[in-house]
């Protein structure tokens, strides 16, 4: 391959740029010889030479799909050439946009061995020209499409696009229905109308950048040669730019003139002719260096150019109408996906919560496939907490993909979901929508490496404790005017203290290394993320330095209370405890998980045997009227004990069912279980009320619970019954709901399986122990 580099180039004076389209169409057609545009000259041989015969390949190219197109106007026809693509279910025909614009319908004439094959393009609407196009070809662009009314005569041979080859240095094959003639002399008016071929070689793309090119812009989309005498003095790129030379092809080179325009040139990909431009312009330097006849005649020693196939903005544009394929929207690569579920988890409330990235892809699909339009995006949910980068599109080629991002806001507490419905289009009219779920929870947790703030709703009270970070020089806590800070201790020796309504901030040098309160400086009877969103900033420094810190925040509350209520019971505070238990080390657990004890009431990072001590030590049953929790399950899992309810008696047997069971909560809204008549089977705690029926223990246990359940109920009816239905099945296991039989119901029971929710329980065998060890 030959190139052509810049630092080759000689120093010449700037020259004043000649520049002439073969033909561009304008009002006041009358004629069809009026417009003209350019075919193919020959050289040293004689006039009227390089003529095709159909069914007999030239230079390696079976041209039969090229044909003579008559392109119609409001005013007159003109003459042009054009090619049949393959892609697009061989009905699209390229030939040049100053052929087309404007045009309101057109023939395609092919020279085939059985004959002349005539395919039409009856409306406007099927005419489309490169929307880069400006009317001027030395601007680029200079490409259009034109849809047949139906799939061409499948004899003809149809061409791919070039895709892959650099043009420049390489041999092309021209082929059109121009006006032929003579280097020497120029073209022969009258002429147009028979097909020619022949060869010349793509030298540069565009002369734009070369002194004397000011006229020519876009070069990237134009591919540029000159027309070759055999001898030096005629070779335009050698004489006025320095190129070396290059003589041409002999009396197979030829050039362009009126009627070859919208023509191809072919280059060889590994043994296959494609479509490598489409004939545009031609055009001399001021100077005429090399030029033959002194003036633009289309002779020896001029410059002519085609429009460039291989550029990313017209072969996009070439696909996104010829193609074979729809479009085909996936959130993978690789395979069909049209719903993406992306998860956070659990996220640290105030924290930096990583993205997630996801793909939006266009499959290809046989031959070309259009390309991908995304048009709309909808959200529903809480769209303002998890968010994306998504925006419309168009444009995405088969085979390309975008990329994007998904994030979640960790402002505001809670569990959160979003749904977007994603939109897509394409030139063939296809919809399809893709469906992008989004989840996540925030939440306040433990952080390894912040300090803890810790607040008791009975009393309103805050203590600061340093020891995850093993110290505490300083903190700046704001709020919009909800502090106590009449109530504010100081909990740093020495230092500076701010004591305000909406600020509360000490600093000093001696670092705190042990928990410390800061007094009644909150309202009392705040749930945690009320102190959440009251607390609008809470910086910390841990030590000089080091960059600030944001407090973990938790609860501090009556002993053994896990959830604060001012109660500690089975089914708020022992079983939550029995499913977190980790015994001793450092878990970064918070206090409604179970963490109880330690720390003077803070904590000490885990759930063990002193947690569960101090809970059961402090149990005093369920508060008042406390509300249902969960839904029941239905019976089948083997590994889940059985709650098996006779309707003849409401006799309740609680069976393990190759499981065990330490601790369980049943509980209606309706004040209908029969109290009276509850057996216990667990050696510890229990409560039983009308509303309510617990046991927890460390020791398992099994067996009739009693006649406490109303009679004549089925499993719907059972399933109704129970707003809570928790079971613990050892220490540390999640709780998990009774699968529910049903014996001698009223109508044949259907057992469906629903949600099974935790339970876990505590037992005496640890309050005995604690007495043990006190004793």
């Amino acid at each position: 391959m030959l190139h052509r580099p810049n630092s080759a180039f000689a120093v010449v004076p700037l020259l004043t740029l000649l520049l002439v389209a073969f033909a561009r169409p304008a009002s006041g057609l009358e004629i069809e010889s009026s417009f003209i545009g350019q075919p193919t000259v020959v050289t040293s041989d004689t006039s009227g030479s390089h003529t095709t015969t159909p069914g007999v390949p030239q230079f390696g190219l079976d041209h039969d799909g090229v044909g003579l197109m008559r392109i119609t106007f409001t005013g007159g026809t003109i003459r042009c050439s054009g090619s049949l693509l393959t892609q697009g279910g061989r009905q699209w025909a390229l030939t040049a946009a100053h052929c087309a614009n404007g045009a309101i319908s057109a023939t395609m004439e092919f020279d085939t061995p059985g004959g002349l094959v005539v395919e039409t393009v009856s409306t406007p609407s099927q005419i489309t020209v490169h929307p880069n196009y400006n009317g001027d070809t030395f601007s680029g662009y200079d490409v259009a499409l034109l849809e047949f009314d139906a799939p061409v005569d499948p004899t003809i041979p149809s061409y791919e696009l070039n895709r892959s080859v650099e043009e420049v240095g390489e041999q092309i094959v021209m082929v059109g229905y121009g006006e032929t003639g003579h280097g020497s002399t120029g073209r022969i008016p009258g002429t147009a109308g028979t097909k020619r071929i022949g060869l010349n070689r793509y030298e540069y793309q565009g002369v734009g950048g070369l002194p004397g090119g000011f006229g020519i812009f876009n070069n990237h989309t134009q591919l540029t040669w000159d027309f070759d005498s055999g001898l030096a003095a005629n070779d335009a790129f050698a004489r006025n730019y320095g190129f070396p030379e290059d003589l041409g092809f002999g009396d197979d080179e030829v050039g362009l003139a009126p009627g070859d325009s919208g023509g191809p040139s072919f280059i060889n990909d590994g043994g296959v002719m494609k479509i490598a431009g489409v004939h545009s312009h031609g055009f001399l330097i001021g100077g005429h260096q090399g030029d033959y006849g002194g003036s633009l005649n289309f002779g020896w020693g001029e410059f002519q150019g085609d429009a460039r196939i291989n550029e990313a903005s017209i072969l996009s544009w070439i696909d996104s109408l010829a193609f074979d394929s729809t479009s085909n929207a996936s959130f993978s690569s690789g395979s069909d996906v049209d719903v993406l579920n992306l998860d956070f988890g659990s996220v640290s409330a105030g924290s930096a919560a990583s993205s997630l990235g996801f793909d939006v892809s266009n499959l290809a699909g046989a031959g070309i496939t259009a390309s991908l339009d995304l048009s709309t995006i909808v959200g529903s949910g809480d769209t303002t907490t998890l968010t994306t980068d998504l925006a419309p599109f168009t444009g995405l080629l088969a085979g390309n993909t975008n990329n994007y991002l998904a994030s979640i806001d960790t402002s505001a507490l809670g569990a959160f979901s979003a749904s977007y419905d994603l939109s897509f289009t394409d030139a063939a009219g296809t919809n399809q929508t893709l469906t992008l779920n989004l989840s996540g929870e925030v939440e306040i947790v433990d952080t390894a490496g912040q300090p803890d703030l810790f607040y008791n709703p009975a009393t309103g009270e805050v203590h600061l404790d340093p020891r995850d970070t093993g110290g505490l020089i300083g903190y700046v806590l704001l709020s919009d005017d909800q502090f106590l800070d009449a109530n504010h201790t100081p909990v740093f020796t020495g230092g500076v203290v701010t004591s305000r309504s909406d600020q509360l901030a000490e600093a000093t040098l001696t670092s705190l290394t042990t928990p410390g309160s800061l007094g009644l400086v909150l309202p009392a009877g705040l749930t945690l993320e009320q102190v959440w969103t009251t607390i609008t900033q809470h910086d910390a420094s841990t030590a000089l330095g080091q960059p600030t810190v944001n407090f973990d925040f938790d609860l501090t509350c009556g002993t053994g209370d896990v959830n604060c209520d001012g109660f500690v019971d089975v089914s708020n505070d022992i079983l939550p405890a029995f499913s977190k238990f980790t015994g001793p080390g450092t878990f970064s657990l918070l206090r409604s998980d179970g963490d109880v004890n330690g720390g003077g009431g803070l904590g000490d990072d885990d759930v063990d045997v002193s947690d569960l001590l101090d809970i059961l030590s402090n149990f005093t049953g369920p508060p008042p009227d406390e509300a249902g929790l969960g839904g029941p399950a239905e019976a089948g899992d083997p590994a889940i004990p059985d709650l098996i309810y006779d309707a003849a008696t409401g006799e309740v047997v609680l069976d393990p069912d190759g499981s065990s069971i330490i601790g369980y909560s049943l509980q209606n809204a309706t004040n209908s279980f029969l109290p009276v008549g509850h057996t216990p089977i667990l050696a510890g705690v229990t409560t039983a009320l009308t509303s309510q029926l617990e046991e927890a223990a460390l020791a398992p246990g099994s067996g009739s619970i009693g006649f406490v359940f109303p009679t004549g109920l089925n499993l719907a009816g059972l399933q109704a019954l129970l707003t809570v239905n928790q079971v613990s099945r050892s220490l540390g296991a999640p709780l998990v709901a009774f699968d529910l039989v049903v014996l001698n119901a009223p109508t044949v029971p259907e057992p469906s399986a629903i949600w099974m929710a935790a339970v876990a329980v505590v037992a005496l065998a640890l309050l005995g122990a604690r007495r043990r060890h006190a004793a």
